[in-house]
């Protein structure tokens, strides 16, 4: 009876064990859908186009009450890629996060006004961390976390102290350098950036007045927006080959420089790009950009050369980028030209109508805004005009000025 008894109670634990393990196997399968692994937290779904759930982000808090927060990598069997705007700023009891490796994106002021957050984990998966994330944090706030007036994060630059000066050499194998990073360092004259860097913030040298150089990492494939605004002593950036995506307001206001070479790997410019570099007397354009933004070169010292102009128009390479208020009459727009920029034709009143040839890949906005011409020529089938020349939201502008397009087969009423 008694050996009958241990044994029973033998096999008993055995099978206790055994559920644990696959209770503790199922929890790590699981990754997250746990109230230890941050199930608690507050999340929102991500759709695709077709509003099928692709992944999560996180939200905020929840109902978690831990000082230790763990993002986890899943929930629910999505990856979490995501950390909302604010989703923990102020939550004063958080010691500690450590975010999963399927996140991408923190963004601004997630963890902002943090006080008791001393500890951070980001991983690499991260490639963007907006402006603020982690401002006022202890770990932040904490002087011993600086290097050099430089605050890093696993592979992540923050931030940048104000007070730095002379030249920076971003650290190896750093990753993203965040937005704003270098916001108003007026002080800082050069600054070098490994290759390892895959993706610079928005206006993360913004309002530098003293920065005469930047080494860009190779493999880099965007100049985001506002990278450099303002940054008035800039004279030289070789922009490497990688670069697929020059963004708005990139370089505006870089008055000192003098020349832009665009590589053949850039496929659009953004509005604003390097308007008001004032002393750019020199720009190249690839056939390879495909899309030109809102006025990219106005104000500069190319665009102030009458020399530059033929018959009241501006053409960079195969791009058109301006015309005068003063022309007047029918217009063809010379064949082989890819591109139209962004408000090129704007407030031209005594413009009758424009011809543009079948090589036109792409309309920018607001091309024809404040202009009196009802209809616009196209040099190719009604077919290629609606499928092949992409158009931007607001080519035609929010007046809908033109009314129909004339093809070789037909008339498009718009």
């Amino acid at each position: 009876m008694e050996k009958a008894f241990r044994t029973k109670r033998l096999l008993f634990v055995i099978f206790a064990i055994i559920i644990s393990v696959l209770c503790t196997v199922c929890l790590v399968a699981c990754d997250g859908d746990d109230k230890n692994s941050g199930s608690r937290l507050k999340y929102s779904v991500m759709h695709d186009d077709k509003r099928n759930i692709i992944s999560y982000r996180v939200d905020g808090i929840g109902s978690e009450t831990g000082l230790d927060i763990v993002i986890p990598s899943n929930y629910k069997g999505k990856p979490v890629t995501r950390i909302s705007e604010s989703a923990f700023r102020g939550y004063g009891r958080i010691t500690s996060v450590k975010i999963g490796n399927n996140v991408k994106h923190i963004c601004a002021n997630a963890f902002r006004d943090c006080v008791s957050l001393t500890s951070i984990e980001i991983p690499d998966s991260v490639t963007s961390i907006e402006n603020g994330a982690f401002e006022n944090s202890a770990y932040y706030n904490d002087e011993s976390n600086w290097e050099n007036g430089v605050l890093y994060i696993g592979n992540h630059l923050i931030s940048a102290k104000d007070t730095i000066s002379g030249e920076c050499t971003v650290k190896h194998d750093t990753l993203t350098i965040a937005e704003y990073a270098f916001y108003d360092c007026n002080s800082l004259t050069s600054v070098n950036m490994p290759d390892s860097v895959t993706s610079i913030g928005e206006g993360a040298f913004r309002g530098c007045g003293s920065l005469e150089s930047a080494k860009m990492p190779d493999g880099i494939t965007s100049v985001g927006r506002k990278v450099f605004y303002n940054c008035a002593n800039l004279t030289s950036i070789e922009i490497p080959t990688s670069v697929m995506f020059i963004e708005d307001y990139a370089f505006h206001g870089c008055s000192s420089l003098s020349g832009i070479e665009i590589p053949n790997s850039v496929l659009s410019i953004g509005d604003y790009a390097f308007r008001d570099c004032s002393s750019l007397t020199n720009i190249e354009i690839p056939d390879s950009v495909m899309l030109m933004g809102i006025e990219p070169f106005n104000n500069t010292e190319y665009f102030k050369n009458d020399s530059n102009w033929i018959d009241g128009v501006l053409y960079i390479g195969k791009h058109l980028i301006s015309a005068k208020t003063t022309i007047s009459g029918e217009y063809t727009i010379r064949q082989g030209t890819l591109t139209i920029a962004g408000g090129a034709f704007y407030e031209c009143s005594s413009l009758t109508n424009v011809y543009i040839p079948d090589s036109i890949v792409s309309v920018g906005d607001y091309v024809f805004l404040k202009c009196s011409l009802s209809s616009i020529t196209f040099g190719g089938t009604m077919e290629h005009w609606q499928r092949r020349v992409a158009k931007a939201l607001m080519w035609n502008d929010r007046f809908d000025s033109v009314k129909a397009v004339v093809c070789t087969d037909g008339t498009i009423e718009l």
